[in-house]
C-alpha cells in the first residue's frame, strides 16, 4: 500500500471523539492522547458515520470534507479510512492508512484495509467479551445465592462465595469435582427426568436436598440452567437458594396449627367453621343455643343468608362490618379480631333481638398452605354492653347534677377515698384561671398554700372514708396570684357495702375576715409595752424559732411560767390532736423565713381548750436575714359563736318575715274565693305579688352580705324559683355580675317577677310549653340591662306600657322601671316578644357598691 503512516481509532461514546489509540509513522505524543471529531465534515468521522471507507488520494482537492489539523501537521496527502465492525453492527472505531507521499490507494487497498478492520473486529470483540465474562463471574462468585458452574465431563468450574458460605467447601475444595459426590444433591424427581427438563426447556427449578461439609442437610431452591459455549459444549449453571430456615417455621406452623385445632375443638366456645367463600359446614352448640338457631337451620347457607342484617334498623352495620374481616383474614391470611360489634339475631318469631357480639375470625391452612377453613368464634357480650349504657346513662345523670353545681356561687370540689379530685365547678376554675385538668387528681394542691396542703389533703381523705362533714380553713391561690383564705367544709358519702366511695366540699372565700385580724408591728420595747394591752396572747423568738418571751395574757390563760413555756415547752398547752401538725407547720416557717398563720386549740388555766388564730412574723436586719419573730394568739371562739349566732338571728327574722308575707298572700286568697269577677282578679293578683315580694325577700336572705346583691346569682336563683311555678315552660337563664344595694334589689325582683309571670301567661296558647329567655348584661362601668324574652304569640297591635286603660301589671311594671330610673322597652321579635329594661346600678348620690 506504500503508506508510511497507519493508527487505529476507539470511539469514546461520552465524548463523541475519536482517540488515536495505536498508530505507527506518528510524532510522540500522538498514540493515546490526540482525539478526531466524529462529524460528517472529517474523513475519520464520514466512515465511521456511514460504514463504509473513505478513499482520497489527493487531499489538497478535497471537498467532501475538511483535513484535519494532525493530517495537515504530518504533511498527509492521501489516505483510506475505514470503520472496524463488532457485532450487531456496531462499530469500535476507525482504522486508516495514511501517506504523506505521491501515488494512489486503489481498491486492493481498500479490500485489504477492510479485512484488516474485520480481523481488529474480531479480536476486540473477542477481548470485550472476555472482559464482561470476567465481570460477570466476579459478580457470581459474590452472590449470596450459592451458584455452581458444571459440566459433566470436568466436574465444577465455579463456586461462589455464596456456595462457600452455604456448603462449607472452598473454591479449591470444590473446583473440578462431582456436584453429584461433593454435595450429593437429592432431587424430587430422578435425574433421568429433571436432564430431560433440562434439555426440552433449557431449565428446572425445585426444592432439593443437599448435604454441607460438616454433614448438616440443607434444603434449597435450585434454579438448573443448561448453557451451550463455544464448540457446543454443554455446562449447567446452578443457582440454590436456602429455605430451609422457611421449611423449619412451615413446619412449625402446620404443627401449630394441628395442635391449635385440637386444642379448639376441645373448647366449648360459641363458633361457626366457614368455607373460603363464606358457606357455613358447622356450627358448635355454644353457637346454635347463643343465636337460636337449629344445625339444619345453617349448615350449607351463606353466613348472610343465615345472619342478615336488621329490616328494620337502617343503620345497622353488622353485614358490613363482618363481611370486611373475613375478607381481611383471607387476604393477610392472619385472624382478625373485631371490636364490639352490635349485630341483632332473628328470633324464631321473626322478630329481632338486640344483641352485642366480641367476633374473632381465625384461618385454618390446608397441607399445600392455603386457606381451607374459617373459624367465626364469638362472645356474647349483650349483658355487658347493657351495663355500659346504664352506666352512660347514669353518668349522664351525674354530668346534669355538675351542671348545676356549677350554678353555686362557690368552689365546688369532688375527691375519690384517697383525696384526688374528680371534678371542679365554673366557679372553681374561674377563680384560679386554670383548666380542668390542671385541677383535677392531685394537680389541686397546686392552688393550695404550702403550708396548708398536708392537712387540707389528710381532710379529704378523712371526710371521702367518713360519713362525717369536716370543716377546716385553708389559702387557694387567685387567677392573680394572691393567696385567700376559704372555708372548707366536705362530706363523705359510702357506696352500698358502706366503704367510702367519694367526697363532696365547697369552699368559701373568708379572707377578708382573717386579714382583719393582722395587727401592726413596731419596735421591740414598743411592741413589749404594747403587747402587755393588747388582748391576745403574743410572744417572742430568736431567728432560729427559740421563743424566748410571753406576754401577760399568755401566761394568766396557759396558768403556765415561762421557765416552761420557753423554747419549745409551749407544745404542753397544745392539745394532742393538732400539736404535731403545728410544729410541722411553724417548723416550716423557721426553716423558710416566711410567715406564718395556724388555728389551733390551746388549753387554759382551767383545763378546757379554746380556739386561736395565731401568726408569726419575722423580723429582718438589713442583710434580709430573720433575727427576731413577733407571734400573736387570738381568741376566736367568741368571734366564731357571735357570728354564727348573728347569722341564726338574721335566718330567723328573714324566716319571720317571708313566713308573714306568705299569711298575706293566703289570706288575700281566701278572700278573692269569696268573690266575682274584677275585685276577685285583683286581690288574686294582690295575692301573687305579695307572694313575689316574699321570694324576692327570701333570695335576699340568701345573700351573705345584706347591704349588697351580686345581681348574677341572684337573677339566676330568683329565676329558677319563680320558673318552678311554670314547669312545663322552659326558662333559661344568663346573668353577668353587677352589684347593687339591696334597695334597688327588691325592685329588680319584683320586676323580673312580673315579666316572666307574663310571659308564662300569655306567650304561649293555653296547656302549650315554650322556652322564655332571661339574660342580664352589665353595659358599662354602672349601668346593666335585663332581657326577658320568650318565642310564642308576640305583643298585640298597638301595644304600648303608657297606653290609658293597661293592666295592673302594666303598671305595676311602669311603675317599677321607673322607681329604677331605668328605660323600658317592649318588641316583637317574630317570633315572640322581648322586654328590655336598661337601668343605673346606683341612684344618684349613692357611693358605688363594692364590687
Amino acid at each position: 500500500m506504500r503508506a508510511r503512516c497507519c493508527k487505529a481509532m476507539e470511539y469514546l461514546a461520552d465524548q463523541g471523539l475519536l482517540l488515536v489509540r495505536a498508530g505507527v509513522g506518528w510524532k510522540p505524543g500522538v498514540v493515546g492522547h490526540t482525539t478526531l471529531e466524529t462529524g460528517l465534515d472529517t474523513p475519520a468521522g464520514l466512515a465511521f458515520q456511514t460504514g463504509r471507507p473513505v478513499l482520497s488520494n489527493n487531499l489538497d482537492v478535497e471537498r467532501r470534507f475538511r483535513v484535519p489539523k494532525l493530517l495537515v501537521e504530518h504533511g498527509i496527502k492521501r489516505l483510506l479510512n475505514v470503520p472496524v465492525p463488532l457485532s450487531k453492527g456496531r462499530a469500535w472505531g476507525v482504522l486508516a492508512a495514511d501517506s504523506p507521499d505521491d501515488g494512489a490507494f486503489d481498491d486492493v487497498d481498500g479490500e485489504f484495509m477492510e479485512g484488516m478492520a474485520s480481523l481488529l473486529g474480531v479480536a476486540i470483540q473477542g477481548r470485550l467479551t472476555q472482559q464482561k465474562l470476567e465481570q460477570h463471574a466476579a459478580l457470581l462468585r459474590l452472590s449470596h445465592d450459592a451458584i455452581i458452574v458444571w459440566t459433566a465431563a470436568h466436574g465444577i468450574e465455579l463456586w461462589s462465595e455464596g456456595a462457600t458460605h452455604l456448603y462449607g467447601f472452598t473454591a479449591r475444595e470444590a473446583l473440578g469435582r462431582s456436584p453429584a459426590k461433593l454435595i450429593e444433591p437429592v432431587y424430587p424427581a430422578q435425574w433421568a427426568d429433571v436432564e430431560r427438563e433440562l434439555k426440552s426447556r433449557g431449565g428446572w427449578e425445585g426444592e432439593v436436598r443437599q448435604s454441607c461439609k460438616d454433614g448438616h442437610e440443607v434444603i434449597v431452591l435450585s434454579r438448573l440452567q443448561l448453557v451451550r459455549g463455544p464448540g457446543r459444549e454443554e455446562r449447567l449453571l446452578e443457582v440454590n437458594r436456602d429455605i430451609s430456615p422457611r421449611k423449619r417455621v412451615e413446619a412449625a406452623l402446620r404443627a401449630s396449627e394441628e395442635r391449635f385445632r385440637t386444642l379448639y375443638e376441645a373448647q366449648q366456645t360459641a363458633h361457626l367453621i366457614l368455607s373460603p367463600d363464606l358457606i357455613i359446614e358447622n356450627a358448635s352448640p355454644a353457637y346454635l343455643e347463643a343465636t337460636m338457631k337449629r344445625r339444619e337451620e345453617l349448615i350449607g347457607k351463606h353466613l348472610f343468608e343465615a345472619f342478615p342484617d336488621n329490616t328494620d334498623d337502617p343503620g345497622a352495620t353488622g353485614v358490613r362490618n363482618l363481611r370486611a374481616s373475613l375478607n381481611r383474614v383471607l387476604e393477610n391470611r392472619a385472624p382478625d379480631r373485631m371490636p364490639v360489634q352490635k349485630y341483632d339475631i332473628r328470633q324464631p318469631s321473626g322478630v329481632f333481638e338486640a344483641r352485642w357480639w366480641a367476633p374473632l375470625n381465625v384461618p385454618v391452612f390446608s397441607d399445600e398452605g392455603r386457606v381451607r377453613h374459617i373459624i367465626h368464634q364469638v362472645e356474647d357480650v349483650t349483658a355487658e354492653m347493657i351495663e355500659r349504657q346504664k352506666a352512660a346513662e347514669a353518668k349522664a345523670g351525674e354530668a346534669r347534677l355538675r351542671e348545676l353545681a356549677d350554678t353555686i356561687p362557690g368552689l365546688v370540689f369532688e375527691t375519690d377515698p384517697e383525696g384526688r379530685n374528680t371534678y371542679v365547678n365554673e366557679q372553681y376554675r374561674a377563680y384560679t384561671g386554670l383548666p380542668l385538668d390542671a385541677l383535677l387528681g392531685e394537680r389541686w394542691r397546686e392552688v393550695v398554700h404550702p403550708d396548708d396542703r398536708g392537712r387540707v389533703a389528710a381532710a379529704w381523705r378523712e371526710a371521702a372514708h367518713s360519713s362525717q362533714p369536716l370543716e377546716m380553713e385553708a389559702r387557694i391561690r387567685r387567677a392573680d396570684g394572691a393567696w385567700r383564705w376559704f372555708m372548707f367544709r366536705v362530706s363523705g358519702i359510702r357506696d352500698d357495702d358502706g366503704r367510702g366511695k367519694k367526697g363532696i366540699g365547697v369552699c368559701i372565700d373568708i379572707d377578708d375576715a382573717k386579714r382583719a385580724q393582722e395587727l401592726l408591728r413596731e419596735s421591740e420595747q414598743q411592741f413589749r409595752n404594747l403587747a402587755e394591752s393588747l388582748p391576745q396572747l403574743t410572744w417572742m423568738a430568736d431567728g432560729r424559732g427559740w421563743i424566748y418571751w410571753y406576754n401577760r395574757r399568755w401566761f394568766e390563760y396557759t396558768g403556765t411560767t415561762l421557765e416552761e413555756m420557753q423554747g419549745w415547752g409551749w407544745r404542753a398547752v397544745h392539745h394532742p390532736d393538732y400539736v404535731d401538725g403545728v410544729v410541722e407547720r411553724i417548723q416550716r416557717a423557721w426553716n423558710t423565713g416566711e410567715p406564718w398563720e395556724d388555728s389551733f386549740p390551746l388549753r387554759g388555766a382551767d383545763g378546757h381548750y379554746r380556739w386561736f388564730l395565731s401568726r408569726a412574723l419575722p423580723m429582718k436586719d438589713s442583710e434580709g436575714r430573720v433575727i427576731r419573730w413577733f407571734g400573736t394568739n387570738t381568741d376566736i371562739t367568741e368571734k366564731q359563736r357571735l357570728e354564727d349566732l348573728q347569722k341564726t338571728l338574721i335566718h330567723e327574722i328573714s324566716h319571720r318575715v317571708k313566713n308573714s308575707l306568705a299569711l298575706v298572700s293566703s289570706l288575700l286568697n281566701l278572700q278573692a274565693r269569696t268573690l266575682e269577677g274584677t275585685p276577685r282578679k285583683a286581690l288574686a293578683e294582690a295575692a301573687s305579688r305579695v307572694h313575689s315580694v316574699a321570694g324576692v325577700h327570701d333570695q335576699l336572705s340568701l345573700q351573705e352580705n345584706a347591704r349588697e346583691v351580686d345581681l348574677g346569682p341572684f337573677i339566676q336563683n330568683l329565676a329558677g324559683a319563680i320558673a318552678t311555678s311554670a314547669p312545663r315552660h322552659t326558662t333559661a337563664v344568663e346573668a353577668e355580675s353587677g352589684t347593687v344595694s339591696a334597695d334597688l334589689a327588691i325592685p329588680i325582683g319584683l320586676l323580673l317577677n312580673e315579666l316572666l309571670t307574663n310571659a308564662y301567661k300569655y306567650a304561649y296558647p293555653e296547656d302549650v310549653g315554650g322556652e322564655v329567655r332571661v339574660k342580664g348584661t352589665l353595659t358599662g362601668e354602672d349601668r346593666y340591662r335585663l332581657e326577658v324574652a320568650d318565642f310564642g304569640r308576640g305583643l298585640p297591635a298597638g301595644f304600648a306600657f303608657t297606653k290609658a286603660g293597661g293592666s295592673l301589671g302594666s303598671r305595676v311594671i311602669t311603675s317599677l322601671a321607673t322607681q329604677l330610673n331605668g328605660e323600658l322597652t317592649a318588641d316583637s321579635t317574630h317570633p315572640g316578644a322581648r322586654f328590655t329594661l336598661t337601668f343605673p346600678l346606683r341612684r344618684n348620690g349613692e357611693k358605688s357598691p363594692t364590687r
